[in-house]
């Protein structure tokens, strides 16, 4: 399995009469490559009733 995600982001508001400022430059980036070897099996059915374990 091969996993890609790009985030990016930009917000601006100022003001510099009366100092308001919000400055917010941004980018992210991630990647993950993953492998799984494995086997299923198949399990007994489950009474939620009559539970017997």
């Amino acid at each position: 399995m091969d996993d890609y995600n790009l985030d990016t982001s930009v917000t601006c508001k100022f003001a510099t009469g009366s100092i308001a400022h919000q400055l917010l430059i941004g980018f992210d980036l991630f990647r993950e490559v993953s492998r799984y070897e494995g086997s299923t099996r198949a399990i007994a059915s489950l009474d939620l009733f009559n539970s017997v374990y």
